[in-house]
């Protein structure tokens, strides 16, 4: 789930574009995703604290107030990816202050710049995406290490994850929940399968070959959808 926030004191230009937002993720990113509109730094904080964060779209001048450097003051060390807006460019006297991914000027923003600055964050959200993840097994909590995960498969109520090093470790859980925790690298191809699209080598029907030469199923009913979301996925980190 990729959770888009935007604060900005206006609530009708928040709603304006928030619409912009969803017609972009629902015709570029096919994960799940939501997009939240906050009035008030005091609302973003307590968001803050309650949800994982993972672009958030932030108005310079929220009142009388210069968020940038709340910012700086209450946010140390923040992970999500920053897009800075403002309808004062003089208030962005601070902005080297901020990891921002980018910046944009309100009276100036067109279409093409917003798809441009969605596109950015969420390139940056992939490569900074932790690859660690915890999961339960029984009652045991397990560690797994997804950027050496190849590709996963279910048995009814268990999963195996099948590693780079040939290792596999069966556990005792759904693939549609062990799904919900994966990165956006891993993709769905077959109501059994999961797979790692970094370690995709090539693909037919019906099959993906990883690099390590095994044979990952995809359904043959969803085998345009599913390849379209590899090839997507591939544009987005800039590759081939």
């Amino acid at each position: 789930m990729i959770h888009i926030v935007i604060c900005d004191d206006d609530d009708n230009y928040g709603i304006v574009l928030s619409k912009k937002i969803e017609k972009y993720m629902q015709h570029n990113i096919d994960d799940e995703y939501d997009v939240i509109c906050v009035n008030s730094l005091d609302a973003l904080n307590e968001l803050y604290s309650a949800v994982c964060i993972d672009i958030l779209f932030l108005d310079i001048m929220l009142g009388e107030q210069n968020s940038i450097d709340t910012l700086i003051r209450d946010f140390i060390g923040y992970d999500f990816q920053l897009i800075l807006m403002t309808g004062y460019p003089e208030e962005a006297y601070n902005l080297s202050e901020t990891n921002c991914c980018y910046y944009l000027v309100k009276s100036r923003m067109t279409n093409e710049q917003l798809d441009k600055a969605l596109a950015l964050a969420l390139k940056s959200r992939t490569n900074n995406e932790s690859t660690l993840i915890m999961i339960r097994n029984k009652r045991k909590a397990l560690t797994v290490d997804t950027e050496n995960l190849i590709y996963v498969e279910s048995f009814r109520n268990s999963v195996c994850l099948h590693y780079v090093n040939g290792e596999v470790v069966t556990v005792y859980q759904t693939l549609k929940h062990l799904c919900e925790k994966l990165p956006l690298c891993f993709l769905k191809c077959h109501k059994s399968y999961i797979i790692n699209m970094n370690y995709v080598k090539s693909y037919k029907p019906y099959l993906f070959q990883t690099s390590d030469g095994t044979n990952v199923p995809i359904a043959h009913k969803k085998f345009a959808s599913v390849t379209a979301s590899y090839r997507k996925y591939i544009r987005q980190i800039g590759g081939r």
